[in-house]
């Protein structure tokens, strides 16, 4: 991911009741894509 050096990330709404079914038993699932790639857009910034 490349993102430019003068870059801002304005985060609208991540929905918390879609982490309530995120368990130890399912985090590889392929439904849990997105928020993996939300963390790292957010951990980046």
């Amino acid at each position: 991911m490349k993102i430019e050096e003068r870059s801002e990330l304005l985060v609208i709404d991540i929905p918390q009741k879609d982490f309530k079914e995120m368990a130890e038993d399912n985090m590889d699932s392929p439904m849990w894509d997105w928020i993996r790639n939300t963390k790292r857009v957010l951990d980046y910034f």
